[in-house]
């Protein structure tokens, strides 16, 4: 490695193939994992790291049960509920530095901006620059989330840590095994399209499923007047505030003129579709339609209905985006209530009977 210590290089060597597996599993590189870790652990000397195993000083949140470490008293409990101490900060605890990981790439790939928006840090997946990613973390606020510090210090720390360590070797593994991964799926594509109907299908999927990507909303009353503008920025929820302070103001998606949402309009009430009762002994059958709750847990996501190979794993409650059945597989989104059905919103494919 780089220009560091034996302890630091000891401590890259215990975590590099759990942030290289994490990062090829969820498209982020693994130089961000490695070096946001350095920073927050101090290189796994931090009081917190070696009572938990949490690298990142995640803290309890509602959907933790798990085990979890006081700040204050020092006191491991088995779970929230079981801590009885007041004006607290709970961490979470993990067994492992590898769950930790885990765990940290599930949040940055489910965290929200708000309850029902659009995922937080999606536009950091797939960028194969470090340098990107973390000035993106940065202006999406994740420095004063996790480090508490400007932005301009996070982003020179830990710029100098992945440079001086020399981790951005790191991203070239998850590099080589994408390409794999990719010729892969080209194989299992081309030997699907002995089936015309397959072959049609997965053309459309493919060009209905994209990356999320940053955009840009614009607030004005409509897209044809240009000087009503008021607000433009890749901040939905700062854009969708902005237009609900000014009455009849409608929030437009980058430059092609396309209303997303206009958050004046009374949205109608998403009916649920009925399905058949379970039949004791029988196994359930899955039936999507659009808005339908589904809970996931490390489950594998693909690009299209026809892909063998995943490329991701997520965890958390998700929604049908809409009814169909393709090969077994059934579009997914973050999105409960959707303005219009916009190909943007979907995250991937899942196959609804595992």
């Amino acid at each position: 490695m780089g220009n560091i210590t034996e302890e630091q290089k000891i401590f890259f060597d215990s975590i590099k193939n759990a942030c290289i597996n994490a990062g090829n599993k969820a498209n982020i590189l693994p130089s961000i994992i490695g070096g946001i870790a350095a920073l927050i652990s101090n290189y796994g000397n931090s009081e917190f790291y070696r009572e938990t195993n949490n690298l990142f000083s995640m803290t309890v949140d509602d959907s933790w049960f798990g085990t979890c470490y006081s700040v204050d008293s020092k006191i491991t409990y088995e779970n929230p509920q079981s801590c009885d101490e007041k004006n607290f900060i709970l961490l979470k605890a993990f067994t492992s530095a590898d769950e930790c990981i885990n765990h940290f790439v599930d949040f940055l790939t489910t965290a929200r901006r708000s309850k029902d928006g659009p995922f937080k840090y999606s536009n950091i997946i797939g960028d194969t620059n470090y340098k990107n990613v973390i000035n993106k973390l940065s202006r999406l606020g994740f420095n004063h989330e996790f480090t508490y510090t400007t932005t301009s210090y996070f982003f020179n720390t830990c710029v100098a840590i992945i440079e001086n360590s020399g981790i951005y070797e790191w991203d070239n593994e998850v590099k080589d095994m994408s390409r794999k991964r990719i010729r892969s799926n080209k194989i299992n594509t081309e030997n699907a399209q002995n089936n015309e109907m397959v072959e049609e299908q997965s053309l459309e999927q493919e060009e209905t499923v994209e990356e999320q990507i940053s955009h840009m909303y614009r607030v004005r009353l409509a897209w044809e007047k240009p000087d009503t503008q008021i607000f433009a920025s890749p901040d939905y929820e700062a854009a969708k505030t902005k237009a609900l302070a000014h009455e009849g103001y409608k929030i437009y998606i980058d430059d092609d003129g396309e209303l997303f949402e206009d958050p004046w309009m009374k949205k109608e009430e998403v009916k649920p579709v009925a399905v058949p009762t379970p039949i004791p002994g029988v196994k359930e059958v899955i039936h999507p339609y659009e808005g339908k709750i589904i809970n996931l847990h490390d489950t594998p996501v693909y690009r299209n209905a026809t892909d063998e190979m995943y490329f991701r794993c997520i965890s958390g409650r998700f929604y049908f985006y809409d009814s169909t059945i393709v090969n077994g597989r059934a579009k997914i989104t973050a999105t409960q209530h959707m303005p219009k059905k916009n190909p943007s919103y979907i995250l991937g494919y899942i196959n609804i009977n595992e």
